[in-house]
């Protein structure tokens, strides 16, 4: 019996989206095998012939000279030929290496842009000072030279590439070897005799990039035999070119002269200058039991 135009146009609309669904359902289907299979057939693949290899990826901004925490870093998986030559593998601790320039969020790590400091020797203390002139954009881990600037002009180097563990308003804090403590003490205590000297912080552009400056500031006579004599105890001072450089004779002669201009009023000078130190220090350390 013949069906109806109405009924044959039903039918008809039904079998067509019927078969727009099944051909749909087939390319849905097709595309998830093909990927499924692509995935799996490409690590198949890499582990045979070496083309994958997971390496570490930043997931947020690294500046020069800051530490690879593990928490800004993730595990990729790349064709070789994507990666570095010189990529750091994923079976070595990221976390002891900082960054030679800064690091934009996604970066592949790589030797060339990392490296490491050297291990921290037995006589490194945890030093505060407060009587130095810091500049307006210092922050923690910026690296910095301490210099020595004389009422005559002339400017000398006391300490070389140290790392800014801690600033709490005009304080901060470095890790400094014995050698380096008695250097910055000696330069202390003339920068207190000499009222128009200076001693200044003085930051590094691209820390992970740019060589430690060397120290140029010679200690006295007095000073030098005592570095070297806590050398000779066995107290861990490895750094001899600095401290034979510590003392150089002629440039001696020049600061010695400024020195004797003071002649008179050192200790006064000198007690003043303690004395403020004293005061900032107490009230630093009293600010800090205030928030106990």
């Amino acid at each position: 019996m013949p069906s109806n135009p109405i009924q044959r146009k039903t039918r008809n609309s039904f079998l067509l989206g019927m078969l727009i669904m099944l051909v749909i359902a087939i390319a849905v289907i097709a595309v998830l095998y093909f990927t499924v299979l692509s995935d799996v057939m490409g690590d198949v693949i890499g582990k045979e012939t070496g083309e994958i290899t997971i390496a570490y990826r930043l997931t947020s901004e690294i500046k020069s000279g800051e530490e690879i925490k593990n928490n800004k870093v993730e595990q990729v998986k790349l064709r070789t030929s994507e990666l570095p030559q010189d990529y750091i593998p994923v079976s070595v601790d990221v976390s002891s290496y900082k960054s030679k320039v800064t690091l934009k969020a996604g970066t592949i790590l790589s030797g060339s842009l990392l490296y490491q400091d050297e291990m921290v020797a037995n006589s490194t203390r945890l030093m505060e000072y407060n009587m130095l002139t810091l500049p307006s954009t210092l922050r923690v881990g910026d690296y910095i030279d301490v210099r020595f600037t004389m009422p005559s002009g002339q400017d000398y180097i006391v300490l070389s590439k140290k790392q800014v563990m801690n600033i709490q308003n005009t304080t901060i804090t470095l890790y400094l070897t014995e050698d380096e403590i008695l250097m910055m003490s000696s330069a202390i205590i003339e920068s207190y005799v000499m009222k128009a000297s200076n001693l200044q912080a003085v930051q590094y552009v691209e820390a992970g990039m740019q060589e430690a400056s060397t120290p140029t500031y010679s200690v006295n006579a007095e000073v030098y035999q005592l570095i070297m004599s806590n050398s000779q105890k066995g107290i861990n001072i490895e750094d001899y070119a600095k401290i034979n450089a510590s003392y150089n004779s002629d440039l001696r002669k020049t600061i010695e002269q400024e020195l004797g201009q003071y002649a008179g009023t050192e200790l006064t000078n000198i007690q003043e200058g303690i004395e403020e130190q004293k005061n900032t220090s107490m009230e630093l350390y009293l600010s800090g039991l205030a928030g106990y």
